[in-house]
Formats: C-alpha cells, structure tokens, sequence
C-alpha cells in the first residue's frame, strides 16, 4: 500500500508524502521508519497522540 501511495504521488507530481501513524503502535512507526520517511512532528486526536511521518519525493 505504501509503494502503491507513493507511485501514485509521484506520477501526479506531488513534492513529498505523509502518513500519521498511533504513537503507541510500534509496528506501524517502525514500518514508516524503515521506509525512509522522516518524523516531522505529532499531533493529537480523540483517540491519542499521533505520529507525523513524511518523505521527499523529488
């Protein structure tokens, strides 16, 4: 999914692409991580705090 999103990104020009990810789920920070995509911030919703991914396309 993550390949396909940035594929798509990339083919409509967009600059970078984000993905905010549960603060307490290892799983889906980890795969963010490993993908190249940097921490940027936080930002906290109903359900918690969440992390701010993103990854420069160009």
């Amino acid at each position: 999914m993550i390949q396909y999103a940035e594929e798509f990104a990339r083919r409509n020009q967009y600059p970078s692409i984000r993905f905010d990810a549960f603060s307490m789920n290892d799983t889906a920070n980890a795969v963010y991580t490993k993908k190249g995509y940097d921490l940027v911030g936080t930002v906290r919703f109903r359900k918690g705090i969440f992390n701010c991914y993103e990854k420069n396309l160009k």
